[in-house]
């Protein structure tokens, strides 16, 4: 992720999940959806990874799924984690590192993420793909609840336009479709094959789009076991 992405939602964290509410219509289903994927799994889930976790939105919905879990936050930033901390329950621990970075060692049961891959130029989201699969563990899952580009200009323009709409019929102000503009320079959106290709070109199996509306779905890979 860039400094450039990184800084902006440091700066963006106070108001961040009241915000992430407003932006994404399928909050529930999109979250729920992420977090019940995990079912995949042919293991016990007893040690989660979760990329870009920002304020722990999903870790506190995984704590409350799994609740024996460890959960490991990651975050390239320092003040999104800080929002988490104290808000889970442990065993829990937060690790300020680059999408970039080498991954948390030891291996996981399940590797989640929401809203944060998308970051990352192409090319360096399908290495994280690759990474990923080394962490998880045989029998384990990937899920990535994802902001979903378009095939094409008009798609794209179809999910903007969808996008503002639902932003501001459901209250959304100037001010606010303003400051997701200037959040969203920083996205580097793929289609759902685009995300599927990568999956299995790094080795897992079972590659999946669980969940679509629009621009929000959910991505999954096994890990053979």
């Amino acid at each position: 992720m860039s400094r450039h992405a990184i800084d902006t939602f440091s700066s963006f964290a106070e108001g961040f999940e009241a915000s992430r509410r407003l932006m994404i219509e399928p909050y529930d289903e999109f979250y729920s959806g992420t977090v019940a994927a995990l079912a995949l799994a042919e293991r016990p889930i007893r040690r989660i990874l979760d990329l870009g976790a920002g304020t722990g939105v999903l870790s506190r919905l995984l704590r409350a799924a799994y609740p024996e879990a460890e959960v490991v936050l990651l975050d390239g930033s320092a003040e999104m984690l800080e929002k988490a901390r104290g808000t889970i329950s442990e065993p829990v621990s937060f690790t300020v590192a680059d999408l970039r970075d080498p991954l948390p060692p030891g291996s996981f049961d399940a590797v989640t993420s929401t809203m944060a891959i998308h970051h990352l130029p192409h090319a360096e989201q399908a290495d994280l793909y690759r990474r990923i699969h080394d962490v998880v563990a045989a029998g384990g899952v990937f899920v990535n609840g994802e902001v979903i580009g378009g095939a094409g200009p008009r798609t794209v323009d179809a999910y903007q336009r969808w996008h503002e709409h639902s932003v501001r019929s459901r209250g959304g102000t100037d001010a606010d479709w303003s400051a997701y503009l200037v959040r969203q320079e920083a996205d580097i959106c793929a289609p759902v094959a685009d995300h599927l290709r990568w999956l299995s070109a790094a080795g897992f199996e079972e590659v999946d789009c669980l969940y679509k509306q629009h621009m929000y779905g959910i991505v999954v890979g096994l890990r053979a076991g």
